[in-house]
């Protein structure tokens, strides 16, 4: 895989699962890597640290991405700390498992709060991202089937959407803008459900397993390399073969 000459990345959300596991292979591959946290701050830290052990540089904000302003601040935060963006994977967001007649307005405030701050970090990125540089968002799978969660899986679709209209306005930089869609995949978040539930997710999944983070990583790293420059506008996913 070819990389790009320099690059320094920002993962939002990245202090655990999917975004730590992104962070830490943006770094393997020789990313300088800003990651923002909401309230964990230790775990950003041991992250870093982890980073730094194995010869990278890596960098912990504190930022809420539902608050607008804050999420818009730490992309030039972070291009401060770096002296320029590169990258930007949008991962910070909350899980809401709550059918539609069960959803009240607070959860659907904290949804879709995260999904504002995305499309005005992804804006500012647009802004000050150097050429040929690459924007991902993680979305979820659960965009392409009926969900039991529907607004959390509207607020991700709302994000895809983001990438498509983006990816065409930077795109004469050289710059591309993908959206990510992992299947069900093994986090912390995933681990405190019954035992009997991801049995059945493992049930729908063509490879007989759950997914891993370093996975989504990987097809990430791909995007974000010079060999995914020929990609954009596109929702890809990432799942194992989820039976329709």
């Amino acid at each position: 895989m070819q990389d790009l000459p320099v690059r320094r990345a920002l993962v939002t959300g990245g202090s655990r699962g999917i975004g730590a596991a992104i962070a830490r292979r943006l770094a393997r591959d020789g990313c300088t890597v800003t990651i923002t946290y909401h309230s964990n701050s230790s775990a950003a830290d041991e992250l870093v640290a982890d980073i730094a052990s194995t010869g990278g540089v890596a960098y912990a904000l504190q930022a809420d991405t539902a608050n607008l302003h804050a999420s818009m601040a730490s992309v030039d935060q972070a291009a401060e700390l770096m002296g320029g963006l590169d990258i930007l994977v949008c991962n910070a967001g909350v899980s809401v498992a709550a059918p539609f007649l069960e959803t009240g307005p607070d959860m659907y405030d904290a949804l879709f709060d995260i999904t504002r701050g995305t499309f005005f970090a992804m804006q500012r990125a647009g802004q000050i991202i150097a050429d040929h540089g690459r924007i991902v968002a993680i979305s979820t799978l659960g965009t392409r089937r009926v969900s039991s969660s529907p607004a959390y899986c509207a607020s991700k679709t709302a994000i895809e959407q983001f990438c498509k209209g983006l990816a065409y306005e930077v795109a004469p930089r050289g710059i591309t803008v993908n959206a990510v869609l992992p299947g069900f995949t093994e986090t912390d978040m995933l681990a405190s459900l019954p035992a009997d539930f991801k049995a059945t997710m493992v049930g729908m999944t063509a490879m007989g397993r759950l997914g891993k983070s370093d996975e989504i990583a990987a097809l990430v790293a791909f995007l974000v390399s010079s060999d995914g420059g020929w990609v954009t506008a596109e929702t890809i996913s990432a799942n194992g073969g989820v039976k329709p």
